[in-house]
């Protein structure tokens, strides 16, 4: 999240300029950050990431749309299972 920060390149929107994708001059918001506990998940053993409900969330997340010229055009997100497990999204 702070390097979003020192590096405006990372917050700039863009625009679709003859049919391709170019950098926006301007600066968009601020990176979509998540920060998720979910201690109940990583305690019933085996995969976090094959649960149900966290299968729904990643599927909602990672398909998200992205409005190219609002932006951002990055977005993360960290899980926490456990005090030694996580999963990091960007």
């Amino acid at each position: 999240h702070e390097v979003c920060g020192r590096h405006a390149e990372l917050r700039r929107a863009a625009t679709l300029i003859e049919g391709r994708i170019r950098q926006a001059g301007r600066i968009a918001a601020a990176p979509d950050w998540r920060e998720i506990d979910w201690p109940a998940v990583g305690q019933a053993g085996g995969d976090p990431c094959s649960s149900p409900a966290v299968q729904d969330w990643l599927s909602e997340f990672t398909n998200a749309p992205i409005q190219l010229e609002r932006g951002p055009l990055l977005r993360a997100a960290l899980i926490r299972f456990s005090t030694s497990e996580a999963v990091l999204l960007v």
